[in-house]
């Protein structure tokens, strides 16, 4: 996780048929990863390059303004990420170099800075 992970955060997500959105998945190292966005910069030059001139029409986001709401997000996530073979989570992913970590070891630090704040 970065340190501090930012937020809000956003992680992008296509919208399905059924009303449903799925999360963003890229490759890093050949690491199936979940995107995760620390700024609103981040996300806007991550859209740009994903849909070019479409990328306002075409940018779906959840946003999370604090730790609790990703933490659930997250493990509600897990099984389904699981089941594509995505493990880990990419932050602010950039062509010439990508951060990405475990899935579990960010909901673990996310869970002790969600009891830290009781």
């Amino acid at each position: 996780m970065p340190e501090p992970l930012r937020f809000p955060c956003f992680v992008p997500v296509d919208p399905l048929d059924q009303g449903a959105e799925k999360p963003h998945l890229i490759e890093v190292d050949k690491v199936k990863c979940v995107v995760i966005l620390t700024s609103q910069a981040a996300a806007d030059a991550y859209f740009t390059r994903r849909f070019g001139a479409d990328a306002r029409t075409r940018a779906h986001v959840w946003t999370f303004g604090e730790p609790a709401g990703l933490l659930k997000y997250l493990k509600q996530l897990k099984p389904a990420a699981a089941a594509e073979g995505a493990y880990h989570v990419a932050y602010d992913p950039l062509p010439e170099r990508t951060v990405y970590g475990s899935v579990r070891v960010l909901i673990e630090a996310l869970e002790e800075e969600v009891k830290g704040e009781r």
